[in-house]
């Protein structure tokens, strides 16, 4: 579902769920933060480098 500018992910019983607990075939996943758009892996870790 998107929302407010953003995927959200439920499962049946409506739950709201994490995007790496949904799509647990994915390493990377779309992040934003402070407006700006990236990549974070599984474990939540910054994909770019500093």
């Amino acid at each position: 579902m998107f929302a407010n500018d953003e995927y959200k992910y439920y499962n049946f019983k409506f739950e709201e769920k994490d995007s790496s607990q949904v799509l647990t075939g994915n390493k990377l996943f779309l992040s934003k933060k402070d407006g700006k758009y990236g990549f974070v892996d599984s474990t939540r870790k910054s994909s770019s480098k500093s």
